[in-house]
């Protein structure tokens, strides 16, 4: 057998992309081998695990992203300005503008396998913790904090549900946009507190 010449980040990121479009039952291996260039053999060799072990490299390179690109932002030095920009711009690069769904969502529903479930929430669990952070440094009280970091992550989710659906970038933009302003009100002026 000739060896492949796909390399294992482009399949996983075509194993991405048909997962993100079609939810983890939608996924069919034809769907999947069909996106990788691969043949059903092939996929196998490199996910011996079948769809599962697809997922779950899938889940453990948007995890990479995320802790690498994302979390890291929230987590350096600078203004809690400065993190939130990087963060909005890595999500906005990441996202396409708006016009690719998330996988985490993808991942919220069907019989996604436990452990990438697990994973999905562990990683939205980061998130909020970094979020929670950043709430804190830009003046906000641990309370509210926790509150705000959840609408952030409520907004940014459902402003590229909306984005997709609606084929318009524009409720996704207006997330990342207003997300400072969100950050610095004070909870009195905020009606999530």
């Amino acid at each position: 057998m000739r060896p492949s010449k796909v390399k294992n980040n482009e399949a996983i990121a075509a194993i991405r992309d048909v997962f993100r479009e079609q939810g983890f039952d939608g996924a069919s291996l034809t769907l999947l081998a069909e996106a990788t260039g691969l043949q059903r053999a092939s996929l196998y060799h490199r996910f011996p695990d079948g769809k599962d072990g697809m997922a779950m490299a899938v889940i453990d390179n948007v995890a990479d992203y995320l802790e690498r690109e994302v979390f890291a932002s929230l987590e350096s030095g600078g203004t809690w300005q400065d993190r939130l920009g990087v963060m909005c711009e890595q999500l906005d690069a990441y996202y396409n503008g708006g016009q690719t769904l998330c996988l985490l969502s993808a991942f919220s529903f069907g019989s996604v396998p436990e452990q990438v479930r697990l994973k999905a929430r562990r990683m939205i669990g980061r998130w909020q913790d970094c979020l929670v952070v950043l709430a804190v440094d830009a003046g906000q009280s641990e309370a509210h904090a926790q509150i705000l970091a959840e609408q952030i992550l409520v907004e940014i989710q459902g402003g590229l549900i909306l984005a997709t659906l609606m084929n318009n970038i524009a409720p996704f933009q207006r997330v990342l946009n207003r997300l400072p302003k969100l950050l610095s009100e004070t909870s009195e002026h905020n009606p999530s507190g």
